[in-house]
């Protein structure tokens, strides 16, 4: 059989070797858990920008709050009205 590569000598090849040679199960466990990590990142990032914006609205709040006491301050004092003229 000489030319003929066999499976076994195909599967000595370091980079083959894991390809050829791992179990399905073990394999697709092995795509669950990165599908999780990367699951798990995706979830990392929308948190982060989730706080982010969190922490704009909570800004933008102060200031309008400050913003209507600063208005409000301003105002003339309300006029009594006079009852019965």
């Amino acid at each position: 059989m000489k030319g003929v590569i066999t499976r076994r000598a195909f599967c000595s090849i370091p980079f083959l070797q894991g390809w050829f040679n791992a179990d399905p199960l073990e394999q697709r466990v092995t795509a669950i858990e990165e599908d999780l990590e990367a699951t798990k990142e995706a979830l990392g990032w929308t948190l982060a920008a989730m706080q982010g914006l969190a922490q704009i609205i909570d800004n933008n709040t102060a200031y309008f709050e400050h913003r209507m006491d600063e208005m409000e301050s301003r105002l003339p004092p309300p006029q009594k009205k006079k009852v019965g003229v």
